[in-house]
């Protein structure tokens, strides 16, 4: 038993950090954005627009295993790529399509005129 001498333990309370909704919904309240606070509460508004509104929200991009984020010049590098193999890709598919001669191994067999 607890003596009154005893310090009386003090309550634990869990912090925790991150972008959970209730987080964002006690950082709003605590930092006086009750307004944003009470839109977020009526559905109004999501939580992560009202943190970034307030300002301490993040705009970080979120990287997954296996993925790697590029600057825009690389974007613009692989694009370029994607562009030409599809127009490579279009111009070999026209070619065979065009018959040279009638003799390509593209070009239709006319069964009707081989029965005769």
């Amino acid at each position: 038993m607890p003596t009154p001498d005893d310090p009386q333990p003090t309550p634990t309370v869990r912090v925790t950090y991150g972008g959970s909704r209730e987080n964002i919904l006690r950082r709003l309240r605590v930092g006086g954005f009750n307004s944003l606070a009470s839109q977020v509460v009526a559905g109004q508004m999501s939580a992560r627009k009202a943190s970034l509104l307030a300002g301490f929200g993040d705009r970080r991009v979120r990287v997954r295993r296996g993925e790697r984020v590029i600057t825009e010049l690389e974007f613009e590098q692989l694009h370029r790529r994607l562009r030409l193999a599809e127009q490579r890709a279009e111009r070999l598919q026209k070619a065979s399509q065009t018959p040279r001669g009638g003799n390509s191994p593209t070009s239709k067999i006319d069964a009707r005129a081989l029965i005769g």
